[in-house]
């Protein structure tokens, strides 16, 4: 009763047989356990969403207020433009050694992709961890902690970064998924 994983599996698995009520019940039992918990969060959003309970839905999931944009700045010196600095990403990850083919286990169709870059030490990655994170202090700027909101009030104190390139072919794509760890 109190595995917080199996609540989240058989949420999962109520879901794919189509028993809302039950899964929105399994979901909620593992956020009793762990509050903020990502992948459940996920799975309580699909669950309201075949109830068709709008406003339980709407107020889990506020894209107007979840969801933002923001433009990065790097550094002008080094890449005068936005299209350099893109530029230079792309050939860093075209010739990375770490990339793999639709690597087993990962989510990319009809392309390539690396392993995590975030501890990779080149300039143009630690510029782009740099403009992640100044976009990250002004998402937690523009969206204070909200205790009344599930997502909003588990804001982590700390984290890390996992973040990878892919190389897509064409009709190449992402498959849909979540990152259960990730936050943000």
């Amino acid at each position: 009763p109190n595995h917080s994983s199996a609540w989240t599996s058989l949420s999962r698995a109520l879901l794919k047989e189509g028993q809302w009520d039950e899964a929105l019940t399994a979901a909620d039992r593992q956020l009793s356990l762990q509050p903020g918990h990502t992948g459940s969060l996920a799975l309580k959003s699909i669950a309201l969403q075949e109830l068709h309970h709008e406003e339980a839905w709407n107020n889990l999931v506020d894209f107007d207020r979840l969801i933002g944009s923001s433009d990065i700045q790097p550094d002008s010196e080094a890449y005068p433009t936005l299209g350099d600095f893109n530029h230079e990403l792309a050939e860093h990850c075209r010739c990375h050694t770490s990339l793999k083919y639709a690597p087993a286990h990962n989510t990319t169709n009809l392309g390539y992709q690396t392993a995590d870059l975030a501890n990779d030490g080149e300039k143009v990655i630690v510029d782009l961890l740099a403009a992640i994170e100044h976009s990250i202090q002004r998402y937690l700027h523009d969206r204070p902690i909200d205790h009344d909101h599930p997502f909003l009030g588990q804001r982590p104190s700390a984290w890390d970064y996992c973040i990878w390139g892919t190389v897509l072919e064409t009709n190449g794509h992402q498959a849909s998924h979540i990152h259960r760890d990730g936050w943000l």
